[in-house]
């Protein structure tokens, strides 16, 4: 049970379009290591999708907080993102299994 098992299988669902269990192992690899920042945008990007834009804007404001290179990827719109944010993509990051901005 690592992070990266939790995102490949998050991503693994959201090919098969089981938004349920997206959510559920993004949060289970935020839970394993809350300071990862692809997590978290990726927690936005569903929600987004699900239609909880309020839930989307904390994640994607943890996510840029956490790694301000970010913030260039989130969708337009969103609001409450930090103003400041210190750190980057950390090593081991897996900026791959981001999608673009819709």
């Amino acid at each position: 049970d690592t992070v990266d098992w939790n995102m490949k299988l998050a991503w693994v669902y959201r090919v098969l379009a089981e938004p349920e269990l997206v959510e559920t192992y993004l949060r289970r690899a935020i839970d394993l290591d809350p300071a990862q920042p692809v997590a978290h945008f990726n927690l936005g990007k569903e929600l987004t999708r699900q239609g909880r834009p309020a839930e989307a804007a904390h994640a994607f404001g943890e996510a840029v907080r956490l790694a301000p290179s970010l913030a260039r990827l989130v969708p337009p719109g969103v609001t409450g993102l930090p103003s400041k944010a210190s750190g980057e993509l950390r090593p081991g990051s897996r900026p791959a299994l981001l999608e673009p901005a819709d």
